[in-house]
């Protein structure tokens, strides 16, 4: 006897190699940090002022940003997987509007399921509705969907240093113009936190954190990469146990 095919099994799949894509950056960006930590460097600048930064060995890996834009793929195919399970199972041969409905607000959500999940089981329908998928509703949800949509027409640069905590004990500028930078050089790959005019002098002790983040992109607020890419799949996870859960109770499968 063959084994009864699970009807949300390609959605559960995409959702695995999702994650897999998210601890494979994890783990990527843990390694790079540990075998090639920055160091920090001094330089002169065009103007002669003294640029204090910390550098990186070698440039971040553009497999960091094809990582993190394969899991956002995976995660919202997802989503659109787990509507036509769910129409097939309602009794459509092949839907044609099943999808994961997304908005910018409220009121555009009601249009946006009108027209896109016209062969989706009421009560499904309903359900993704109350997953309120646009920005002031479930923001992990909206952001997957902007950050998608970037994804297709670019690479997902935003992936790159920051230091998140930094600390500057016995510090002082002396004899000169300076400031505060706090900024990362993508050509140089170093982040600049200091400028010091010719003939001063900048003393520090400096404790710092480093993480990877992305930068806002498409409205999108910038912050941890792999925190945000978890914070994503969280939901998506929620909206794939609760969509299966709601068809068996549903007696659909």
């Amino acid at each position: 006897m063959s084994r009864r095919r699970d009807p949300f099994e390609s959605p559960k799949r995409r959702f695995t190699r999702a994650k897999e894509d998210i601890r494979r950056l994890e783990k990527r960006i843990y390694t790079f940090m540990h075998k090639t930590p920055p160091s920090r460097w001094e330089e002169v600048d065009s103007e002669g002022f003294t640029v204090h930064s910390l550098k990186f060995p070698r440039p971040i890996p553009e497999s960091w940003s094809d990582s993190a834009g394969d899991a956002i793929e995976h995660l919202r195919s997802v989503l659109d997987q787990c509507g036509y399970a769910a129409a097939v199972l309602g009794g459509k041969k092949e839907p044609k509007s099943a999808y994961f409905p997304f908005a910018d607000t409220a009121s555009d959500l009601i249009n946006v399921i009108k027209g896109r999940c016209k062969d989706l089981p009421i009560e499904i329908s309903d359900l993704f509705a109350n997953f309120s998928p646009y920005e002031t509703g479930n923001y992990p949800l909206w952001a997957l969907n902007k950050l998608c949509g970037a994804n297709k027409h670019r690479l997902l640069v935003p992936v790159a240093p920051t230091v998140s905590a930094i600390r500057f004990f016995q510090a002082g500028f002396m004899r000169g113009p300076a400031e505060l930078l706090l900024r990362w050089n993508d050509e140089k790959h170093q982040f600049e936190f200091a400028r010091v005019g010719a003939g001063g002098e900048f003393k520090y002790d400096m404790g710092v954190t480093i993480h990877i983040i992305f930068d806002e992109i498409n409205g999108v607020k910038g912050g941890p990469a792999v925190g945000i890419l978890d914070a994503i799949a969280s939901e998506v996870q929620r909206v794939l146990v609760t969509t299966e859960a709601e068809c068996r109770r549903l007696k659909l499968c």
